[in-house]
């Protein structure tokens, strides 16, 4: 009911938050590692 979409609905939420901010970290490495 409302408790598992709710508890999807973080869940995604916390999952494309974590991916997204690790791309940019390994990203940024990347462009760091490239400049050197």
């Amino acid at each position: 009911g409302v408790y598992w979409w709710y508890l999807g609905k973080v869940y995604c939420i916390a999952f494309f938050y974590v991916k997204g901010k690790r791309g940019r970290v390994v990203q940024r490495n990347d462009v760091t590692a490239f400049g050197e």
